[in-house]
């Protein structure tokens, strides 16, 4: 019995379906040519490459390289490098080949997969003279300082990823980087170095830049970051990241942040700061005082003067209780129970009367609160985070 030819149009209608898969688009592929069309043109719109393996990085290469059209489809692309030293020139020629194929690409990532090297590639030359012209970059493989002259290309950038942990290399040489290279820029993710660097050399406001997120690391000087931050914007939105950061207490984190940006509608403070006990003698920490059975300061005493906070994310945080527990604690043990909790987050809201909701993240789940009913009572329930919402959380704008 022949085999049953449906129409391309019956193709299309089954290959968009929301109930299928990648998986099943794949296996889609090999019915007929007409479902292989429709399923290739769907999953090659999108590609992503999560694991670090030169093998399915040259097969990518092979795939668009022999099917030029399919290269054409793709708008989104993230790559996870393999191993530097695994690569050949002839490597990096095949895969700079490919993408100059990806003429319609608006969205590009490339990802180290060797964490412990993060950020050290200088061989940029391989995302250099091509013809896409991107809205979205996410840089963790190639040092800062070699995609300053990439980034001159790109104009049209709205949102700039640089997590590189080679930030040093960029230092002193951020005059090639100002507005007026990214006039279009919106949204910026990288460390607190290169933001510190960036007020320092900036002789006006990044005015259009709404949405900013930094990472700092141990023994970085958090108070001078603050004072950059009024170089940007005015700032809509404004995510922190905090690894191993002992001497300052989120209280202070949140006041100083107020008083430098006032105007934030939405503030992010994720505090990765994890002490085991026996390590307390190693290092000066805030909260050592609760360790010792004494009364910790409470969850943001501070005060915080912000005149337009919508939305207020905290993860505070934690320590190993004794070497026999595995479990990390809240570093506020005011966050540790029910009561106590409410009470804190009522506390919260009414010293800022334009908060509609606090998320706490805890080590055992996330608690959201807001107001309710007519008399603005404060709840708690359980709420699930995403953690990119901060790049793309619309904020209401206030009419005066």
């Amino acid at each position: 019995m022949p085999a049953l030819i449906f129409p391309p149009e019956i193709c299309s209608l089954i290959c968009t379906s929301p109930l299928l898969s990648r998986s099943d688009l794949h296996a889609l592929c090999h019915v007929s040519r007409s479902f292989r069309t429709e399923a290739e043109r769907i999953l090659y719109t999108s590609i992503d490459i999560p694991t670090p393996s030169r093998r399915s990085l040259m097969s990518w290469c092979t795939s668009v390289t022999r099917r030029p059209h399919l290269a054409s489809r793709t708008t989104t692309l993230s790559l996870t490098m393999p191993a530097q030293m695994s690569l050949q020139a002839d490597d990096l020629s095949r895969l700079k080949n490919a993408l100059h194929l990806c003429v319609n690409l608006r969205n590009l990532s490339m990802l180290d997969g060797e964490p412990r090297f993060s950020g050290d590639a200088v061989q940029v030359w391989i995302i250099q003279g091509h013809s896409f012209t991107l809205d979205k970059f996410t840089n963790t493989y190639f040092s800062p300082n070699s995609v300053l002259y990439f980034l001159e290309t790109q104009p049209s950038l709205t949102r700039l990823s640089l997590r590189s942990s080679a930030t040093t290399q960029i230092l002193g040489k951020l005059q090639l980087f100002h507005e007026e290279t990214l006039p279009n820029l919106t949204t910026l993710d990288t460390s607190a170095a290169i933001v510190r660097e960036l007020a320092r050399m900036s002789s006006k406001p990044w005015k259009n830049l709404k949405r900013l997120q930094y990472f700092i690391k141990t023994d970085e000087d958090e108070l001078a970051t603050f004072r950059g931050l009024s170089s940007f914007g005015p700032l809509d939105i404004l995510s922190i990241e905090r690894q191993e950061i002992f001497h300052m207490e989120l209280g202070f984190i949140a006041s100083w942040v107020a008083a430098e940006v006032p105007n934030l509608k939405y503030l992010r403070i994720m505090d990765y700061t994890h002490v085991v006990v026996s390590l307390l003698h190693k290092k000066s920490f805030t909260n050592k005082n609760h360790l010792q059975g004494r009364t910790y300061a409470s969850f943001l005493s501070l005060p915080m003067h912000f005149n337009h906070i919508q939305t207020l994310i905290i993860k505070p945080g934690t320590f190993i209780p004794s070497p026999d527990s595995p479990d990390p604690v809240c570093a506020y043990p005011e966050l540790l129970q029910y009561a106590e909790r409410l009470e804190a987050a009522k506390r919260v809201m009414n010293d800022l009367p334009t908060l509609e909701l606090l998320v706490l993240m805890l080590p055992e789940r996330n608690f959201g609160f807001t107001r309710e009913g007519e008399g603005a009572a404060v709840v708690q329930n359980e709420v699930e985070v995403d953690d990119d919402a901060w790049m793309d959380v619309q904020v209401t704008v206030d009419v005066e």
